[in-house]
């Protein structure tokens, strides 16, 4: 819902090295909204999956849905997150390969908000998206 007061807000997360092929992140990110169970990322609850796409609870405050728009195999995957909040978000996962199987994650987040809110809700994103990442990195890891 872009409108006069909104403007975009661009945020980028370091960059995870993750012990898994290209292949394997890009599997995983790729099948997430398929994931009958949440996975195990801090703070989400209330996981629903249709297989096509997916809501869930964060922090018990927002409502998400979120659902695929982009993907190109072991490089990146994007989905569309709309909240109950009225804000929405474009996420973007990067993978860039490494050596001896692992590779990169970083992830590229744009959120459509009120200019007035933004100053207040930029650090609590961007904590809340490297906590994801790291924990996206050990799920991957593991499966």
């Amino acid at each position: 819902m872009h409108s006069f007061f909104n403007k975009t807000m661009t945020l980028n997360s370091n960059i995870e090295t993750i012990q898994a092929s290209p292949e394997k992140a890009y599997g995983f990110l790729r099948n997430i909204v398929r994931n009958i169970q949440a996975p195990d990322i801090p703070d989400i609850s209330n996981w629903r999956s249709d297989g096509n796409c997916c809501s869930f609870t964060m922090k018990d405050m927002v409502h998400c849905s979120m659902s695929l728009t982009e993907d190109q195999p072991n490089k990146r995957v994007s989905y569309k997150i709309d909240t109950d909040k009225g804000i929405s978000a474009d996420i973007t996962f990067l993978i860039e390969s490494g050596n001896n199987d692992t590779c990169q994650l970083q992830t590229e987040a744009s959120v459509d908000i009120p200019v007035f809110l933004q100053p207040m809700i930029k650090a609590p994103l961007t904590q809340a998206m490297e906590k994801a990442m790291g924990s996206l990195k050990l799920i991957i890891e593991r499966s």
